[in-house]
């Protein structure tokens, strides 16, 4: 999927701001984010992709949960945390926008 530079910035806000599993926020926000800035790039763009196919926000929280239980293999919560939540419906959100303009 291409994305223009302000829709994959405004994509890793949401990554960063709401989901952050990893805890990297901190180098994000405070300028030494190019090193850390695309390691949720993968699952925010495939939760974007969902959410323009029409993914429910259930749906795409659910990816989110696997992709941090799972696939990074942080223990904790095996159902959606309300960070997942909040993440899939601002991802939600952004492919609307996307599809107004």
């Amino acid at each position: 999927m291409s994305l223009r530079k302000p829709d994959l910035q405004s994509l890793r806000k949401i990554g960063f701001a709401l989901w952050d599993p990893i805890g990297l926020a901190d180098e994000y926000d405070n300028g030494r984010g190019t090193f850390v800035a695309d390691e949720y790039d993968r699952y925010l763009l495939k939760s974007l992709k969902m959410a323009k196919g029409n993914a429910s926000l259930n749906v795409i929280a659910e990816y989110l949960c696997w992709a941090r239980s799972v696939h990074m293999g942080l223990s904790g919560q095996t159902m959606p945390t309300t960070n997942e939540l909040n993440t899939a419906q601002a991802i939600l959100d952004l492919a609307h926008r996307s599809r107004l303009h």
